[in-house]
């Protein structure tokens, strides 16, 4: 309407304009960022799924888990590198830093409770993180006696349960 009414007044044409402001343009930047980067967490998520599922033994090790997670994104060169024909070492290079921040990147992601809207693989029950040889490290009776009294008088399945709750929840709400 104002528009509208600036036509048939006195003012000259030249002073006929109207000055607006809106910040549709820095929401809409904002919005693309959170967009984007909830895009990324859900091809970072999926590739790690279908890496698991899909490796034979249905489980992945951390000195393999980026390498399979690579694979299942299922990226080319021009996906993730300045210069997709190299060749040689800097194409291991490359690879090499890709696998480092995807390796970084998953494991941020698996951090309990740093996204309140957006909760993890495990908080979700889509996967299980365990620690290699943490039964048996419990169950060594001797060695937690050597060490720790407390805990060396805990029996290897309270020992494993703490060492669980520690690890998901930081608390010692398994002793009660």
């Amino acid at each position: 309407s104002a528009p509208r009414h600036l036509v048939g007044t006195d003012l000259d044409e030249k002073a006929q304009k109207i000055l607006g402001f809106t910040d549709n343009r820095q929401d809409a930047a904002l919005q693309a960022g959170h967009f984007n980067d909830l895009v990324q967490i859900l091809l970072l998520r999926s590739a790690l799924l279908s890496a698991i599922e899909t490796h034979p033994e249905k489980r992945l090790t951390d000195d393999i888990l980026t390498q399979c997670v690579l694979e299942n994104l299922h990226l080319e060169p021009s996906d993730y590198a300045v210069n997709p024909e190299a060749k040689g070492p800097r194409v291991q290079n490359v690879l090499k830093t890709l696998r480092d921040v995807l390796g970084y990147r998953l494991y941020a992601d698996l951090r309990r409770g740093w996204r309140l809207t957006n909760p993890n693989l495990e908080q979700l029950k889509l996967l299980q993180l365990d620690y290699q040889g943490l039964d048996e490290c419990c169950k060594d009776e001797e060695e937690w006696k050597k060490r720790q009294a407390l805990l060396g008088s805990l029996s290897p399945e309270k020992r494993l349960r703490l060492s669980q709750e520690i690890r998901n929840r930081g608390t010692l709400e398994v002793l009660r």
